[in-house]
């Protein structure tokens, strides 16, 4: 006789995950955060965080990093899938499992590729750490970027540029108008 599990059942496993992967250890990170070595509640912890000038240097320095980074992997992102989405190639999901294909490959596996590409190219690493970040960051986030604006923007209906064009709008004014805010959500036209 075969048994067939209800929801409920087949939940369980993902439930003890989460409880022993998840939640358990942000409840240990929330607790050692708020309390001192006795026990006792305390801010203390974050008011020494936002004195130390070491400490604000680098939670700026990690902002900015990743500013950078997503303006950087918008910049290129939004183009290519913008081309990806609105052209008639015949090769189209070629190009896109081109951008699928480095995601199948570990991270660990990329970046050790590309930090042997940089050190190739710039000889030594050190000197010029915040770059080589920027580029990691960016080589590893950008297809992320890509995916979600090339389905957004092949879902986008043509009916509205097109009707953008017929009043007039020339190509630039129809991209900021009309493309940009219906495919990057929150953008004010």
């Amino acid at each position: 006789m075969i048994r067939y599990f209800t929801r409920k059942q087949l939940g369980i496993p993902y439930i003890v995950f989460l409880v022993c992967f998840v939640i358990l250890p942000a409840a240990v990170l929330v607790y050692y955060a708020f309390t001192d070595g006795s026990g006792a509640f305390t801010a203390e912890h974050f008011l020494a965080f936002f004195r130390s000038v070491n400490t604000l240097g680098t939670l700026f320095y990690s902002v900015m990093t990743a500013l950078i980074t997503t303006l950087l992997c918008l910049v290129i992102a939004y183009p290519v899938a913008y081309i990806l989405a609105r052209s008639a190639l015949k090769k189209h999901t070629a190009l896109i499992l081109l951008f699928i294909v480095p995601m199948w490959i570990n991270f660990t596996l990329r970046m050790t590729a590309l930090r042997e590409i940089l050190s190739a190219l710039e000889g030594n690493l050190a000197y010029y750490p915040f770059f080589n970040t920027i580029v990691g960051l960016t080589y590893d986030f950008l297809p992320f970027m890509i995916f979600p604006l090339y389905t957004v923007l092949l879902k986008l209906d043509g009916d509205y540029m097109e009707a953008a064009a017929d009043l007039g709008a020339n190509p630039v004014h129809v991209f900021l108008k009309v493309t940009l805010p219906l495919s990057v959500p929150g953008i004010v036209s």
